[in-house]
C-alpha cells in the first residue's frame, strides 16, 4: 500500500485525534486501523471561514491540531504553505516563490453557538427532552453516516463462491441511529425508539467521550445539520440538554450527577 496525502481542514483533523484515540489509545491498537493509519498523512486546508452550521469554535476544533504535513490556502495568484514536517522545509524551499512565515488561517467566529453541559444528571435519560425525536428523527442515519467521529461498524460475511466456503469477512460502517444495530441474539433491541438512539448519540458525542479522554468527541463541524431530511439541528439538541440539568433542578432538588 502506498502512503497518500490527504487534505482535511482543522476540524477533520481533530476528528482523526478522536478517531486515533479510540482506535489507537483505547486498549490493544486495532490492527486494521493502524495498518492503513501508518500510510495516511494530512495536508491542512486553511479555513478563513465558517460554514452555515458549524460551531467548531465553542467545540474548540477550530485551530487544527499537530497532525499534518504541511498546510495549504490560496494566497493572490498562488498558494500559501505553512510546513510542519521539517523533511519537507527545503522541498518547498527550493520550488517557493518566496520564504516567509505562513500561518494557516482557521475560524475565529461561528454563526452557530452551543453550550456543552459539564455535568449531565443521571435522570436526564429518562427526560421528556428526548420524546420529540421519536416522532422528528426517522432513523435514517445520515447524520453518524456522514460524521468525522463516528466509529461504529458490523461485521459482513461475502461469499466468493456458490457453495460458501471461500470468502471473506469485512468490517463495514454501521450506525447506532439505523435500526438493527442495537438488536441482540432472540431479536431484543436495547433502544428501540428514535429518542433513545437520539439521546445516546448525543451524551456519546458530549458527555461520556469526555469522562474517557478529557475533551469531546463532537468537533462542531455541522455536517450532520448538513445532510439531515428532518432539519434536526444537532446544536440545538446540545443546547436543549446544556438548559435541561437546570430544569429538573428547579424541579428536583438535590439531584446526583453522574456518569450518563
Amino acid at each position: 500500500m502506498r502512503d497518500v496525502l490527504v487534505l482535511m481542514r482543522a476540524c477533520d483533523l481533530h476528528g482523526v485525534k478522536r478517531l486515533d484515540a479510540m482506535y489507537l489509545h483505547n486498549g490493544p491498537e486495532d490492527s486494521f486501523y493502524k495498518r492503513i493509519r501508518d500510510r495516511v498523512h494530512f495536508v491542512l486546508l486553511g479555513c478563513p471561514q465558517t460554514f452555515e452550521h458549524c460551531f467548531c469554535v465553542d467545540m474548540g476544533s477550530n485551530v487544527a491540531p499537530d497532525n499534518w504535513e504541511f498546510s495549504l490556502e490560496r494566497s493572490g495568484e498562488g498558494y500559501a504553505c505553512a510546513v510542519a514536517n521539517e523533511s519537507l522545509r527545503p522541498l518547498f524551499e527550493r520550488h517557493a516563490a518566496g520564504v516567509r512565515e505562513v500561518v494557516p488561517a482557521h475560524v475565529t467566529q461561528n454563526e452557530v453557538h452551543v453550550r456543552v453541559p459539564e455535568t449531565v444528571p443521571l435522570e436526564l435519560r429518562t427526560s421528556p427532552v428526548w420524546d420529540e425525536y421519536n416522532h422528528r428523527c426517522i432513523g435514517c442515519g445520515r447524520c453518524t453516516l456522514v460524521c468525522p467521529t463516528c466509529t461504529c461498524f458490523t461485521m459482513q460475511d461475502v461469499a466468493y463462491t456458490e457453495n460458501g466456503r471461500v470468502g471473506e469477512r469485512r468490517r463495514v460502517q454501521a450506525s447506532c441511529m439505523i435500526d438493527g444495530y442495537s438488536t441482540v441474539a432472540g431479536g431484543a433491541s436495547y433502544r428501540k425508539r428514535h429518542g433513545e438512539r437520539m439521546r445516546f448519540k448525543v451524551l456519546h458525542k458530549v458527555y461520556d467521550f469526555r469522562q474517557r479522554f478529557d475533551y469531546d468527541m463532537c468537533v462542531g463541524c455541522g455536517r450532520c445539520d448538513d445532510v439531515c431530511p428532518e432539519y434536526i439541528s444537532f446544536a440545538a439538541c446540545v443546547n436543549k440538554l446544556a438548559d435541561a440539568p437546570d430544569e429538573w433542578d428547579a424541579r428536583h432538588e438535590g439531584s446526583v450527577s453522574v456518569d450518563a
